[in-house]
């Protein structure tokens, strides 16, 4: 299909249409939607891939990069002419990609922008806000900061042997588990020693084991403190001693939603402004659980209560770092 003139307005850019005409089929398809400089989308035959051919005008510079895995950009020549190809491959993706291929377009013919300079501009926009949109949340990012502590803590004592101590990230039920003790993390940036409890079962220490809460208050730390990155890079110089050991760090790092891209999002210095208390999880530390849930009268259909989020105050409890019941459980190098 030959048309230059394609309208920002016409049925060909809504995606309901687009899907119908050009998806529905395995038939490959090319559209021609500006003569000169050319922009062209595609479907590739049995519609596994969906992208755009866009001309090159002048230095193509390969630097030009994406950080989408699922999205992919090369400079290719097909007839002789040096074109731009920007694609997707992933279905669940292709509505998404199809606005950006717009708005790619509508910066080029309608802004006269050169085509490196349009593709640029738009898909840093689009990883800006897909950035913010998947970074960790402000409580995550504080929770992770009080994990990190105890990792750190813990490789000064075990080594990289600490490592296989963390396993919060691997859907266990607590986030570190050493021996038959269990240590739920629990950081919060309250002035009182308050903290979220996520389910029935998250007091719940494991068959054979002993649980604790290790409360940690932390704060903004203005000039001071560290940032969440810092933290990761003090961590993975550690454990570059040993072969392996910081590619596994990553990797749980990824598991807990922490990515490197995000990093330049992760700007809040932070540190703590108590001293860590650890509490043993027993009889009159504050806690639901399914027994005391199902406990209640059956006029309250315990039984369809799935799933419950509930604050705690542990403020006076438990002992304080440098005690000999906190140093027992979590001693110093």
């Amino acid at each position: 299909m030959m048309n230059p003139q394609v309208s920002f307005q016409d049925p060909f850019w809504d995606w309901q249409a687009f899907e119908r005409d050009y998806l529905s089929s395995a038939v490959p398809h090319r559209i021609v939607l500006h003569a000169t400089p050319k922009i062209e989308i595609y479907v590739d035959g049995g519609s596994e891939a969906l992208g755009a051919h866009i001309a090159v005008l002048g230095t193509f510079d390969g630097r030009l990069t994406v950080l989408f895995r699922e999205i992919h950009l090369r400079e290719v020549t097909i007839n002789g002419e040096r074109l731009i190809e920007l694609s997707a491959s992933k279905r669940s993706l292709f509505p998404s990609f199809f606005s950006l291929l717009r708005e790619i377009t509508a910066l080029i013919v309608e802004k006269g922008a050169a085509p490196a300079e349009a593709i640029r501009a738009v898909i840093d926009r689009w990883e800006t806000l897909l950035a913010r949109q998947n970074a960790l949340s402000e409580e995550r990012q504080t929770g992770l900061f009080g994990e990190l502590w105890l990792l750190q803590r813990l490789i000064a004592t075990l080594g990289h042997a600490a490592l296989s101590t963390w396993v919060g990230p691997l859907r266990q039920a607590h986030d570190f588990r050493i021996g038959n003790d269990e240590f739920e993390v629990k950081t919060t940036s309250s002035s009182e020693r308050i903290h979220r409890i996520n389910g029935l079962g998250q007091l719940m220490p494991s068959l054979g084991c002993d649980l604790y809460i290790l409360s940690l208050q932390s704060t903004n730390a203005g000039s001071g403190g560290q940032t969440l990155p810092e933290v990761v890079a003090s961590v993975a110089e550690i454990l570059r001693r040993w072969p392996g050991e910081e590619q596994q760090f990553r990797h749980l790092l990824e598991k807990v939603g922490y990515h490197s891209n995000d990093e330049p999002l992760y700007t809040v210095r932070r540190r703590f402004r108590s001293n860590p208390i650890i509490i043993p999880v027993a009889d009159g530390i504050p806690r639901l659980t399914k027994d005391a849930v199902m406990s209640l009268d059956a006029r309250y259909s315990a039984g369809r209560i799935l799933h419950v989020v509930y604050d705690i105050d542990v403020g006076g409890l438990g002992y304080s770092d440098g005690s000999e019941a906190f140093l027992k459980l979590l001693p110093l190098a």
